[in-house]
């Protein structure tokens, strides 16, 4: 990432944090060559956590997100990738719904 950051890219968006050993909190902690927040689209699992969690799963997913990531980062909450449809509409939409409840105001 250092690299990438090193050439001029100031975002990413879909990268799985799990399956690729990445960690959204150390990403959000980075800065662009130009010192400013890194834009960071994720990082709602779509390999566990949405086609195979619980509504509630979901929802502790988007809370460790925003805890995260939303303070220190120019961060947009999302899944790391497509949403298949194996992932139940539940899963979706607790994604949606505890997004706008959990994140209103909160930075």
């Amino acid at each position: 990432m250092d690299r990438l950051i090193d050439m001029g890219i100031d975002g990413f968006q879909g990268f799985q944090e799990r399956e690729a050993g990445m960690d959204l909190g150390s990403l959000a902690k980075m800065k662009s060559i130009a010192g400013k927040k890194l834009i960071l689209f994720g990082s709602i699992f779509v390999v566990f956590t949405l086609p195979f969690g619980t509504p509630e799963e979901v929802k502790k997913d988007v809370e460790r997100c925003i805890d995260v990531a939303a303070e220190s980062s120019g961060f947009f909450l999302a899944p790391t990738s497509t949403v298949g449809p194996e992932v139940p509409k539940e899963n979706i939409y607790a994604m949606y719904e505890h997004t706008k409840e959990y994140g209103k105001g909160k930075y």
